[in-house]
């Protein structure tokens, strides 16, 4: 009793300003609304805790929607409703009850929990309209309003959520204004339009990090009841506001996933779904504050406050995900026990998929039928659950179904094994061929230089075979790539040598690994059709490293193929592919990157107006602050007149690229580094107890001018 008077006492201090300025008015009303995240697949969690998930946070959650109708929306995956409906279906007949009644909201995600920019579009798109498709069969009807999953956004993906119906989105609200310093305050408190490069505008309303950690340690006892009241204090306004009260896991109450050693623990003799109970009787005894569901929030209209045409994402953070830097997508591309093996897997199974669906057209019933189950697996294997804090026997089992799922692709397109990058590129090489001299190899001083019709490429020799110029001819006189010696840049910060081509090596507590060794054994060859080549195999205190360049002969192209048998190199960064940008040969002004992060279609970012873009380490246990999503394997780099396309396969090795920009004083007329990334850690690394690594990573380069793009 003593705690409710005390939180009454607390927010009556939250709202006296609104009280002295004309009363209990409908204009002064603050509007708190919530959106529980249900996730059986939750990654810590083992399958046999799944009925006690369900009996200790799930049920507890509807009865609490029934207490206080229109309170409460409630956001699962498809896989979560599937697995629910296996387990206890009385649990899926009451939530029908009270979404039936107007009780409770329900929001969408998709089928699985898929992190959207790092996927194909293709997958996304499938990942959303099978998830509705579980929703009409288990909810009867399709959720219109969509809780990006693990609030990690791309301006790419709003074409996604729109193909699928989708009507408007729940996305953090931090670092999106964060990112954004001229944004106006107050738009957090109303729902806004977000647009991509294409003009596409969906509605949006905003989570907030902050209100979610700050109700979990409230729930969770780590905080007590005036610091949390002076958190709410902080977001009271004079006018209608909407506010994100909790939007979150559903699984931290009354249970803990035990995912980190410092997890607040579970007191036995306490119910933290009754503490939920009483903070909202506190919040809804007084009139000035209402409880309503995010749809009640589009409803919204006349503000000038609400509505608001805005973009989320930046030069410098193209892909925004909630809470703390620690949390980006390297997380769930390059960290982990196995990340970047199973998204590797995963699209290699996306690759045999798109090559099974091209003869859909005279696929029978049977046959259709088992593409759409691959697709909806594929969905499964895709989840972000699987790639950080994953309990060990389900991550067996899960290595096993990804492993057979991978064979069962395979078989159905006939394919035994997956080609080189270098062969499965495809060149307009009627457009790019040009007749010339023959393709010559000749050494001057430390430098072996290669050159052909189209291409001349200058290898270092005492440099591991970095690159000290490349040059498409037809496109520039200029060395579009290269090394940029101590010096160029009067900025202390840049005051190294920044070679091209190379691999670093970097592990915590020891000296940088790299492969810029002299090269006394090379192996060049000159006897194929389409390109020569150069082979050098490189020894490092990390292990082996093997680099062969291939220099086209009638178009504007070279690939360099690595290949790493390594050892001790868990945890590290691996980074390799690394390019650095001439500056002379590219204009600021026009200057732009681009790639597919989830999307349809390419975002491209021009870099004008940014100053620093920089995904280096954030801590000595987080190695990376993000990276791109690059979901079609081609990343670019251009200008007004020019493109250098930068290609992957990413069912070889799904690396992901990462770049390092800067301007301004002392730095004329900009630093530009494109770099590739196979592997990163942070806490969930440290999980992996093998060190060796066997990887190999293709980086085909293309050069054109812009009017041939």
């Amino acid at each position: 009793m003593v705690v409710q008077n005390q939180f009454q006492e607390a927010l009556l201090i939250l709202i006296q300003p609104i009280l002295l300025i004309g009363g209990l008015s409908k204009m002064s009303r603050v509007n708190l609304y919530s959106v529980f995240h249900l996730n059986i697949a939750f990654s810590s969690i083992t399958e046999r805790d799944r009925g006690t998930v369900i009996s200790h946070c799930y049920w507890p959650l509807l009865k609490l929607a029934e207490k206080f109708p229109g309170a409460i929306a409630i956001e699962a995956s498809g896989y979560t409703l599937e697995v629910i409906n296996e387990l206890d279906k009385d649990w899926l007949k009451k939530f029908n009850e009270l979404l039936q009644e107007k009780k409770c909201e329900f929001i969408g995600s998709g089928y699985a929990q898929i992190i959207g920019p790092l996927v194909p579009y293709e997958v996304n798109l499938k990942n959303l309209k099978i998830g509705n498709e579980v929703y009409l069969s288990l909810i009867g009807f399709e959720p219109k309003i969509v809780y990006v999953n693990e609030q990690s956004y791309s301006a790419g993906m709003i074409d996604n959520y729109l193909s699928a119906g989708c009507e408007a989105i729940i996305m953090e609200w931090n670092n999106a204004a964060s990112s954004h310093p001229s944004w106006i305050r107050e738009w957090q408190y109303q729902p806004q339009r977000v647009v991509n490069q294409y003009n596409q505008v969906i509605r949006i309303l905003w989570n907030n990090s902050f209100a979610f950690q700050r109700f979990q340690r409230y729930v969770h006892g780590e905080i007590d009841l005036e610091d949390y009241s002076r958190y709410l204090k902080y977001h009271e306004g004079s006018g209608p506001r909407f506010f994100s009260l909790y939007g979150s896991d559903a699984e931290v109450f009354n249970f803990r996933p035990q995912r980190h050693s410092t997890e607040t623990s579970l007191k036995t003799e306490e119910n933290e779904w009754i503490t939920i109970e009483k903070l909202l009787k506190s919040l809804t005894k007084d009139g000035s504050i209402s409880l309503v569901l995010p749809s009640d929030v589009l409803k919204v209209s006349g503000s000038n406050k609400a509505s608001q045409i805005l973009k989320l994402e930046t030069a410098e953070k193209p892909i925004l995900v909630k809470k703390q830097e620690k949390y980006n997508i390297s997380r769930w591309a390059l960290t982990g026990k196995y990340d970047l093996e199973i998204n590797t897997k995963c699209y290699r199974i996306f690759e045999n998929i798109k090559n099974y669906s091209k003869q859909e057209g005279v696929l029978g019933i049977n046959a259709k039928a088992r593409l759409d189950l691959l697709w909806k697996e594929l969905c499964f294997l895709w989840s972000s659950d699987f790639r950080t804090h994953i309990e060990e026997g389900r991550l067996k089992l899960f290595l096993k179904r990804l492993n057979k799922t991978v064979v069962m692709s395979e078989r159905l397109v006939h394919s035994k094994k997956y080609l080189p990058l270098a062969s499965s590129v495809k060149e307009k090489s009627d457009v790019l061929k040009q007749k010339g001299k023959h393709p010559v190899f000749q050494k001057i001083g430390k430098n072996i230089i290669v050159s052909t019709s189209t291409v001349l490429l200058s290898l270092n020799q005492n440099r591991g075979f970095a690159i000290d110029r490349l040059v498409f001819k037809n496109i520039s006189d200029d060395s579009l790539i290269g090394t940029l010696p101590q010096g160029h840049y009067e900025n202390i910060l840049l005051g190294v040598d920044f070679y091209s081509g190379h691999t670093v090596i970097e592990i915590p507590g020891e000296r940088k690994v790299t492969d810029l060794e002299k090269v006394n054994d090379f192996e060049q060859r000159s006897d194929d059709t389409d390109f020569v080549s150069i082979r050098a195999v490189i020894k490092t205190r990390s292990g082996i490293i093997t680099k062969v360049i291939k220099v086209f002969k009638n178009i504007n192209r070279i690939d360099i193929a690595y290949s790493f048998d390594l050892k001790n190199a868990f945890p590290a960064t691996i980074r390799s592919g690394i390019m650095t940008i001439n500056p002379k040969a590219f204009d600021l002004k026009s200057l732009y990157y681009g790639c597919q992060n989830g999307g349809k279609d390419e975002e491209c970012f021009p870099l004008k107006d940014a100053h620093s873009i920089n995904h280096q380490a954030l801590s000595l246990s987080v190695s990376s602050s993000g990276a791109l999503g690059n979901t079609d394997g081609c990343f670019r780099i251009g200008d007004k007149s020019k493109t250098l396309q930068f290609k992957t396969d990413m069912a070889q090795t799904a690396v992901l690229p990462m770049l390092h920009f800067k301007s301004g004083s002392m730095i004329d007329p900009f630093f530009l580094r494109i770099l590739y990334s196979l592997q990163e850690f942070d806490e969930t690394s440290l999980l992996r107890l093998d060190k060796k690594r066997k990887l190999n990573f293709s980086l085909t380069i293309i050069g054109s001018n812009t009017k041939d793009d």
